[in-house]
């Protein structure tokens, strides 16, 4: 990717329309700025790490009502890479943790603030971008195996 940098765009859509529908987010693009940031960044590795990048900010748009991707969602290797053009944006402290996890922490933060009826819970998944029966499934998967 260092050589052919006017692949990134063209790699970074390929991959939100990939991963949109498997983490099933209404996730639309990704803003200028964002897309900016991730042209300029000295790439190491190859499309795989480019790739993980799209999934880590995928779940980071969860929570945005526009669709849009943008710096807010770009990790911290990417921001802290930047140049004056790619301004910093403060993230929270997290520790590694997966995806699911990740996951399941918005959820569960979506629902602490709707309340756990029906209601709450169809509240919670239109903020997350996701149906209400996904969210129902996100639910259970986190659900210990009852024996």
């Amino acid at each position: 990717m260092r050589e052919r940098p006017g692949d990134i765009p063209l790699l970074v859509h390929y991959f939100i329309n990939k991963y949109r529908s498997f983490f099933e987010v209404d996730v639309e693009g990704i803003d200028q700025e964002a897309m900016d940031c991730l042209c300029r960044y000295t790439w190491k590795g190859n499309i795989r790490e480019l790739e993980n990048v799209v999934q880590y900010m995928i779940s980071m748009s969860a929570d945005s009502p526009s669709g849009v991707m943008g710096v807010n969602c770009l990790p911290n290797q990417i921001l802290e890479n930047k140049t004056d053009d790619c301004p910093r944006v403060q993230e929270p402290a997290q520790q590694d943790i997966s995806l699911r996890e990740m996951e399941q922490q918005r959820i569960r933060q979506a629902l602490a603030r709707y309340g756990d009826t029906t209601e709450g819970k169809k509240r919670a998944a239109k903020e997350l971008g996701i149906s209400l029966a996904t969210l129902y499934r996100r639910l259970n998967q986190s659900s210990p195996p009852v024996k």
